[in-house]
């Protein structure tokens, strides 16, 4: 919003009235309906000009239409930026980043894993912290309800649940989100010496009020990590006087009672519509 609008378009909005997508813009008064699309289970709850536009879309007639999921997302590619190309800029990397990742370091290790001493999960949930309540949330049970199968489709005993929580006790979990990148034109809002840097390598995040599950044991194991594969970690702590975010690690750390280290790959534009992240951190996270 500009002048005479500036001061309204400052915010703050209000959700309900003001923050409407708009999709379309047409003066013509709704067309008629046909025979079939007044017998439609959506008829009258929706403009007819959008079910049939959805109704395009899927190939199908309006009166075929059960329901529908309305969402809106960026759908233009991704691209390389920056002076020396040293960013990218793509919708949806939160956490789509860390879950590519996961699923690649994964394909990698099962190459070479002794299957007879080692059991290796990634598990991807939607949803992420804010709805981790929900069926394929953290706390949807699927990771839990997986481990149980496999064990009892193996274990020598029927005591399934003794040895799922043996093998917990001997797991340790990653849990892998994006985090904030040090952003210069922000300076004050991060702790001194606790500024992630893109293209440098993950971060380990620690967070106020168990908001994360990392401590002293967990960051010692994966500066071995580290140390092993020749890669840099970072630090990364919020201010004690600035609000911080939350992840699922804690959620997984009380479920199961394994050991949860909470670690991410930095980006810029975090829950904006196009993020931004180094070039290199794809790399750098597997």
């Amino acid at each position: 919003m500009v002048d005479p609008f500036q001061q309204l378009g400052e915010g703050p909005f209000n959700l309900e009235t003001q923050m409407v997508p708009i999709i379309g813009f047409d003066l013509k008064e709704e067309p008629e309906p046909t025979a079939m699309e007044k017998k439609s289970v959506l008829y009258g709850k929706h403009s007819l000009k959008f079910l049939r536009h959805i109704a395009n879309l899927a190939n199908v007639e309006v009166s075929q239409l059960q329901d529908f999921d309305f969402d809106l997302f960026d759908v233009h590619k991704g691209c390389i930026g920056g002076i020396s190309n040293e960013f990218f800029f793509a919708p949806r990397i939160d956490d789509k980043l860390c879950s590519f990742a996961a699923i690649n370091s994964l394909i990698e290790y099962a190459s070479e894993a002794d299957y007879d001493e080692s059991f290796v999960v990634v598990t991807c949930y939607d949803n992420e912290e804010l709805g981790s309540l929900s069926r394929q949330g953290a706390r949807g049970g699927i990771f839990e309800l997986v481990v149980d199968k496999v064990i009892a489709a193996s274990a020598q005993t029927k005591n399934v649940v003794s040895q799922t929580r043996v093998a917990m006790a001997n797991s340790i979990i990653l849990s892998a989100d994006v985090t904030h990148a040090y952003n210069p034109n922000f300076d004050s809002a991060y702790l001194k010496g606790h500024s992630p840097l893109l293209n440098t390598g993950i971060v380990v995040k620690f967070y106020n009020e168990t908001k994360t599950s990392t401590d002293k044991v967990g960051l010692a194991f994966v500066k071995l990590l580290a140390n092993l594969t020749n890669n840099k970690i970072q630090i990364f702590k919020c201010r004690n006087d600035i609000r911080s975010g939350s992840t699922i690690g804690s959620f997984i750390s009380s479920q199961t009672g394994a050991r949860t280290i909470d670690v991410g790959i930095p980006q810029l534009a975090m829950h904006s519509i196009r993020g931004m992240s180094g070039s290199q951190d794809i790399g750098l996270g597997i």
